[in-house]
């Protein structure tokens, strides 16, 4: 998006330069991960024999009922969105286990709980359709207690995370069909939307918010 709404050429430059960079780290940790088994599930659907036309509405299914199979994009963005929240779940428990404030240690468990339940939401759907259950991170996170960051580190990521799930529900909803599932993403959105101003607010009390330039007004 960045570098799609810059003018200047060196700032264009500059966002390519790391896309670029962005894109071979990924690569880079992808193939380490095959390498050493730690490769997300991967979830088999039929090879379809050939190209098939939706012929009824029901397609869509209803609001609250209709229980057609997931299709492939539906599949990709609740697979998508629950090893991301997966890992980000680790970030909210392992900052909820190493803050000192007792306030912002509530709000960093807050949000462990509400992802926890939208994880249950989303391999709910998979589960319908007896897709592989996709593994989580909890084993991973050690027992200490000191803090690695500051409390201003600990609210900026958070509040990063909290708008990039807030985002990428909002391209899920435009992109699956099923009624059904569409609900629950919005459901989940709006509470993403909610966890994140309380973060603002929380970042506003404390003096760690930087204010973006305004219009002249």
């Amino acid at each position: 998006m960045s570098l799609s709404t810059s003018i200047r050429t060196d700032v264009r430059q500059y966002y390519e330069t790391y896309v670029k960079k962005t894109a071979e780290f990924y690569n880079k940790c992808a193939n380490l991960m095959e390498k050493k088994g730690l490769s997300q599930t991967k979830v088999h659907i039929p090879t379809p024999d050939g190209i098939e036309k939706v012929h009824q509405q029901s397609f869509l299914g209803g609001w609250f009922t209709g229980h057609r199979s997931l299709n492939a994009a539906e599949i990709l963005q609740l697979h998508f969105h629950f090893t991301g929240l997966a890992a980000a779940k680790e970030f909210y428990r392992s900052f909820a286990q190493t803050v000192d404030s007792k306030e912002v240690k509530q709000y960093f468990e807050r949000g462990e709980t509400m992802i926890e339940k939208h994880l249950k939401i989303l391999q709910s759907h998979l589960a319908k359709d007896e897709l592989s259950q996709i593994p989580t991170w909890e084993s991973e996170i050690k027992e200490s207690t000191a803090a690695p960051f500051s409390e201003k580190l600990m609210l900026y990521k958070i509040s990063v995370l909290s708008a990039s799930a807030t985002g990428k529900y909002g391209m899920a909803i435009s992109s699956v069909m099923r009624k059904g599932v569409g609900l629950d993403l919005s459901r989940m959105m709006a509470e993403f939307l909610q966890y994140g101003e309380d973060g603002l607010n929380l970042m506003i009390e404390r003096g760690h918010m930087d204010q973006i330039p305004l219009a002249k007004g």
